[in-house]
């Protein structure tokens, strides 16, 4: 079935937020992360801005931006990034010590 709006655009392609909720997402390296929660919308401007991960129970969840997901699809949302929340509270190391 093909899909359009009033101004004719096709919307066969297009992914909803009842397609997004529930997902897995996943890290740069692959790592399982949590399920989406939300869908983020900027209410001025109209734009997706990014998804609230739920981690399971017991365990706080958070928020991504949309510059920091790499690949949305019908199965997951890859990230961009190896999500470093596992080193809160710890001793962290830069490049100068």
């Amino acid at each position: 079935m093909n899909r359009k709006t009033i101004s004719g655009r096709d919307l066969s392609k297009t992914i909803t937020s009842e397609d997004l909720l529930g997902k897995e997402v996943i890290d740069s390296d692959g790592s399982f992360i949590g399920v989406i929660e939300k869908v983020l919308i900027d209410p001025k401007k109209l734009q997706f801005v990014g998804i609230s991960i739920d981690k399971g129970f017991l365990r706080k969840g958070f928020t991504v931006g949309k510059g920091y997901i790499n690949k949305i699809t019908t199965h997951a949302i890859f990230l961009k990034i190896k999500v470093s929340y596992d080193v809160k509270g710890k001793v962290v190391f830069d490049n100068e010590g």
